[in-house]
């Protein structure tokens, strides 16, 4: 006689296992400026149900994962946030989203970094429950004998693949942080400033001398200003031509 768990486990797994299929499926189309009709670039799409997240080309054009009746969310600084349900149409959906609207007495002048802060704030509050999912841990807690907080969920987690997905996302989202944040304090005028190159030969010059984020992280503005004449007298030794030739091999 089998033993009746084998049945519960073989029907969770036949339960769970349609949405191995339902991430295959894609909506296609182009984001569109209300206003102008013009394309817009780099708006963020992420799907409220699976969190899998993309973002639109220099063509505004996008593809992701989803279903009819997902939401998917469409965010971009200079637009308004806009969630929108999935129709049955999947391919060349056009989405119209609209600008955001300011009026000059509410007008808040902020510095750079002051907008990177304010907007990497509002991503993760965005995306927040895409981040728990990825950090997702299961507890014990002892209650008339022994149990485990979370273990059902976690199980669901990692039989559907979200948790693996989350993780991802996390990854590229942390990725994108800190590549923007490099760029704030390390970037082309400023090495123009302090060498005199012009725009196409410091941004050689930045490709060819990285800077460790750790670094552009704790340091200070003359810190870096000092790491970055440094790396120009390392600059001057070395033959165009090699430098050259190192950047077209990297590529």
């Amino acid at each position: 006689m089998q033993r009746p768990y084998k049945y519960i486990i073989t029907s969770i797994i036949l339960i769970l296992l349609p949405g191995a299929f339902i991430f295959s499926q894609t909506v296609s189309g182009t984001v569109i400026d209300n206003d102008s009709k013009a394309v817009v670039q780099y708006v963020t799409l992420t799907n409220k149900r699976t969190g899998a997240s993309t973002s639109t080309d220099a063509s505004g054009h996008f593809i992701i994962s989803a279903l009819p009746g997902d939401t998917v969310f469409f965010a971009h600084p200079a637009f308004q946030f806009s969630p929108r349900v999935i129709g049955t149409q999947a391919k060349d959906v056009d989405i119209f989203i609209e600008k955001r609207r300011y009026q000059l007495r509410e007008v808040e002048i902020l510095s750079d970094m002051a907008k990177y802060k304010k907007d990497s704030a509002e991503k993760f509050t965005i995306y927040r429950k895409t981040l728990q999912d990825a950090n997702h841990k299961t507890t014990m807690n002892i209650n008339n004998g022994v149990g485990f907080d979370g273990l059902f969920s976690a199980l669901a987690l990692k039989v559907s693949g979200k948790e693996k997905r989350s993780r991802k996302f996390q990854e590229m989202l942390i990725a994108d942080e800190q590549r923007k944040f490099t760029e704030l304090r390390y970037n082309k005028p400023l090495v123009v400033s302090l060498t005199g190159l012009s725009d196409s030969e410091s941004e050689v010059f930045i490709e060819h001398y990285p800077i460790p984020y750790d670094f552009v992280r704790s340091a200070s503005d003359l810190e870096i200003k000092m790491w970055i004449r440094n790396n120009y007298k390392k600059w001057q030794q070395i033959p165009h031509a090699a430098i050259d030739s190192s950047n077209t091999a990297e590529k």
